[in-house]
């Protein structure tokens, strides 16, 4: 099965200073999940907590019609962290091994320090070799 789906862990110094403008600049679209999963609960206050729910919200991202090839998901701990340690197990296996290819590909940042809250190490480790990534502030100009 083909995925396009990964992680990318941002050091928390980064998050919501506005340097990460890269996307943009690559063309690839972002979507904070926490406001997309307001928006489709239609007033409700009632956020579900459960694996379904989570990658429901993720395929209607990643099948949008409108948008680039690829986007950028941020906010997807706020959710991860309601889930229990088996549920969040769960959830990255059926990530990496069923979430079929769609028309666009999902990257979800997660904060660096929260990452051992968000997978366990076991899981970490599998991602790692796979589709994690961290994200980098330092440049390589210059042959450095």
């Amino acid at each position: 099965m083909r995925s396009r789906t990964g992680v990318l862990v941002i050091p928390e110094i980064e998050l919501g200073t506005g340097r990460l403008n890269w996307p943009h600049a690559l063309n690839i679209d972002h979507v904070d999940l926490a406001k997309h999963v307001l928006a489709t609960l239609g007033g409700s206050r009632f956020v579900p907590r459960d694996v379904g729910h989570f990658v429901g919200w993720l395929r209607e991202i990643a099948t949008a019609r409108a948008g680039g090839n690829c986007v950028l998901v941020s906010n997807a701990d706020l959710l991860l962290v309601r889930l229990g340690e088996e549920e969040r197990n769960e959830f990255w296996q059926w990530l990496l091994e069923r979430f079929a290819h769609c028309r666009r590909g999902l990257i979800i940042t997660l904060p660096q320090k929260g990452l051992r809250h968000l997978m366990s190490s076991q899981t970490e480790a599998i991602w790692r070799r796979a589709r994690l990534a961290e994200f980098s502030t330092e440049s390589n100009e210059g042959g450095n």
